[in-house]
């Protein structure tokens, strides 16, 4: 997959929610098998 560095703040702050918001949405991004999450680091799955 294709991979982002990018904090939680970052993406808050560019859609508009808190971090923590962000952090929730990336948790359950996570568990859905869509992306993996390591530190800084997402890893988007189903992208070319």
């Amino acid at each position: 997959g294709m991979q982002i560095r990018i904090t939680r703040q970052e993406i808050g702050r560019i859609v508009g929610c808190s971090r923590e918001m962000a952090g929730r949405v990336l948790k359950d991004l996570e568990e859905r098998g869509l992306i993996h999450v390591k530190g800084k680091t997402i890893v988007v799955f189903g992208t070319r």
